[in-house]
């Protein structure tokens, strides 16, 4: 019978410093590109109502569907209390910082946004028809997209 030496294998590198550098510039590389990928579409969406004169069209003209706007804007508000409650009043007031807690603690909030913005997009783009036709859907998508990113200015989100 052979006699064998095992070793114990090494489980972690010698330049622990270096690997753990090398991920914190990772991480902060992803980080200000997940920032210059939500600032691009505010600026798309922020161009969008500056170029269409959006809000004078919405507020002025008689060809917007009034119905579908307030209910729209009504899907906003639940959107954006939603956004208030899961960006601002858990971490702050009930130390929920981890978004992945969100399911534990309020599990219900997600499927609720996901239906807000649902009813938001179809009827703001069934209001705003009768103005720009078929490129109604285009340009909601580019308002509720910066709408979407904007979450992402919010220092606690």
């Amino acid at each position: 019978m052979q006699n064998h030496r095992y070793r114990p294998v090494q489980t972690s590198s010698n330049d622990g410093g270096a690997a753990d550098a090398k991920k914190k510039h990772a991480e902060r590389g992803e980080r200000i590109q997940t920032k210059l990928h939500a600032a691009v579409w505010v600026i798309v969406a922020c161009c969008v109502v500056y170029y269409t004169d959006f809000i004078k069209i919405v507020l002025t003209d008689g060809r917007i569907k009034r119905m579908p706007l307030n209910l729209a804007i009504m899907a906003m508000v639940v959107i954006l209390a939603i956004l208030v409650y899961l960006c601002i009043y858990l971490p702050i007031f009930k130390k929920i910082s981890d978004y992945r807690m969100w399911e534990v603690h309020c599990p219900n909030m997600i499927p609720t946004l996901t239906g807000a913005g649902a009813v938001c997009i179809i009827s703001l783009t069934t209001a705003m028809w009768p103005v720009w036709g078929i490129l109604s859907p285009v340009l909601v998508f580019f308002l509720m997209m910066g709408f979407m990113f904007v979450a992402h200015f919010i220092p606690s989100c």
